[in-house]
């Protein structure tokens, strides 16, 4: 373990997410380890910039929960947002006017 590392930390150059659709890569990226050097997590984060990323990432969710035994349940939230959003494209509004 590199002594200059603060907090047990260590830097990670990415984590890529790879699919029959491509790779979406996170590049902010941080390894968690023990005080012994064990690794214990590992934290990404992914920004996405538009709905067609957030899209792609949730395709790729859903694949890989599906291929490893699990699954995903929509927050009743987002279930609520996806039916004003359906309902306001019906009307012609822009769900940043609500």
């Amino acid at each position: 373990m590199n002594s200059s590392l603060s907090e047990n930390m260590s830097q990670v150059d990415g984590m890529s997410m790879v699919d029959m659709e491509g790779t979406i890569t996170a590049t902010e990226v941080t390894a968690h380890f023990s005080e012994s050097g064990v690794p214990e997590t590992i934290e990404a984060k992914y920004k996405m910039k538009n709905d067609e990323e957030w899209d792609r990432f949730m395709r790729f969710m859903e694949r890989y929960a599906q291929s490893h035994g699990l699954s995903f349940v929509p927050s009743p939230t987002k279930i609520l947002y996806d039916m004003l959003a359906s309902e306001a494209e019906e009307a012609a509004l822009d769900p940043k006017d609500w």
